[in-house]
């Protein structure tokens, strides 16, 4: 094959894999790079042609050959980034990708790649200073200000990620991610009528947006409007039943409306569908708690338990729920153990005073609690 043939035959490649042409660039780079085992940017191309058919191993072995014949190709290096987050194998993703910014400090989609990573690998610390970085190589690229809010909003720093929201918006104005990170932070600061109205707005647009109905219910549940917000999700349940969001908040509004039989099926519906789910286990056990369903309470902080061991919160509940169900010395002791483990966690005292209380050592609870009154940390009538 000639040199000429070759450039043809790659720039075919490469117009095949713009125009979704998949199997026919697969086909032409195979042919490549059996012509010349030893280029890398053939293997490269074979990669991302595979990549793009579905064929994701092959693309990362593909990937992988193409820095061995070239170590420092970081273009090889973020294609096996990618491969291996859409392998599920995070860890490893990340990993290839900081292997990429180690070649080439100044690699913008590698820095992006990591701070959209980063929030579930190293926590959002880390994604905020790695959405910094693009944002100073790419200032316009709006997916880097939606990383950065997003890894703020994470931190709690709603009104940065407010910010930021906005001029991802600003770039590209019909974002619908950008729109829905802009109405949860405007929601978190409890702006409800605001974020109602971003939401409807978005919703006129993308009638069949999740996110903005399940936000513009939780904005109806806070600005006193039950019924219109049970209507929305009981719609995005009934619609979409894998949607996580919506079950919680609908359990919610019942348990206020005092229909906790209801609250409990939801959330018991959405535990069988989402097992494991902390956020289900946590507001089923408060529900059965309400209830006076003491036992399937403290089942469900058992669950938790199993999946967290050192769960502090499921540890406190499930203490508070043997005192109340009069296994008064057990209670004492897991509260002990939780005050060992956390000696400035003020509440296991309070809640250890009125387990003393209630076995009728007065003394010792009086003298839990008077100290932290002192200094005032808890108030004169939990003492």
């Amino acid at each position: 094959m000639s040199e000429t043939d070759t450039a043809a035959l790659e720039s075919h490649a490469q117009h095949c894999i713009a125009t979704g042409q998949f199997e026919e660039a697969k086909s032409i780079c195979s042919r490549l790079c059996r012509f010349d085992a030893d280029n890398e940017e053939f293997w490269l191309m074979l990669a991302v042609a595979q990549g793009e058919s579905g064929a994701l191993d092959d693309a990362l072995a593909s990937a992988t050959k193409a820095t061995k014949l070239d170590p420092k190709y970081v273009e090889a290096h973020l294609t096996i980034a990618h491969m291996l987050q859409r392998l599920g194998r995070n860890e490893e993703a990340m990993a290839a990708a900081k292997k990429a910014v180690e070649l080439d400090d100044e690699c913008a989609e590698a820095w992006l790649f990591m701070s959209a990573l980063g929030g579930y690998i190293q926590g959002p610390v880390d994604a905020e200073l790695w959405a910094k970085k693009a944002i100073s190589l790419q200032p316009d690229n709006p997916d880097a200000y939606v990383n950065l809010a997003n890894a703020q909003h994470e931190q709690d720093k709603y009104n940065e990620a407010e910010s930021n929201y906005q001029k991802a918006l600003k770039l590209q104005p019909k974002s619908p991610e950008s729109q829905i990170g802009l109405v949860r932070a405007i929601i978190a600061q409890q702006r409800f009528a605001e974020a109602a109205k971003l939401a409807e707005q978005l919703l006129r647009h993308n009638p069949a947006d999740l996110d903005g109905q399940n936000a513009l219910g939780v904005c109806y549940q806070n600005l006193g409007k039950p019924e219109e917000a049970i209507s929305i999700f009981e719609r995005v349940i009934d619609g979409h039943p894998e949607y996580k969001a919506a079950y919680i908040p609908i359990a919610r509004l019942y348990a206020q409306q005092g229909d906790l039989t209801m609250a409990a099926e939801l959330l018991r519906r959405a535990k069988e569908r989402f097992p494991g789910a902390m956020d289900i286990l946590e507001a089923l056990a408060e529900v059965y708690q309400e209830h006076g369903l003491f036992d399937a309470a403290f089942n469900c902080y058992g669950d938790i338990l199993q999946l967290h061991p050192d769960n502090s919160d499921a540890r406190f509940n499930r203490a508070s729920l043997l005192a109340d169900a009069g296994k008064l010395e057990v209670a004492l002791d897991e509260l002990q153990a939780l005050q060992n483990e956390s000696s400035d966690e003020k509440r296991f005292l309070v809640a250890k005073a009125s387990v003393l209380e209630k076995l009728g050592d007065y003394e010792a609870a009086h003298n839990l609690v008077i100290p932290l009154t002192r200094n005032n940390k808890v108030s004169a009538a939990a003492a």
